[in-house]
């Protein structure tokens, strides 16, 4: 995620998919500081939990984001 909001092209991708690039840009960095915080307990993974306190997960929001996965992992670079 990182290297793609570095892109030239990731604000007029957000804009495309209508995802507000700051946000983005919000929670990759909050992810990047709990990640990089020093603890004694030894983490084999990251588990991102769903539990409905983020009021802008709306259908539309989860509908949008759906369409935009399915365009990114379905195309292949042969595709015109």
């Amino acid at each position: 995620m990182r290297h793609w909001l570095g892109s030239p092209t990731a604000h007029a991708e957000a804009i495309q998919c209508s995802t507000d690039i700051d946000y983005v840009r919000y929670q990759v960095d909050w992810v990047q500081s709990c990640l990089g915080k020093e603890s004694n307990q030894k983490y084999l993974g990251v588990m991102f939990i769903l539990d409905g306190w983020d009021d802008r997960q709306t259908d539309e929001d989860n509908r949008r984001a759906d369409a935009y996965c399915h365009r990114l992992y379905s195309s292949s670079p042969y595709d015109d």
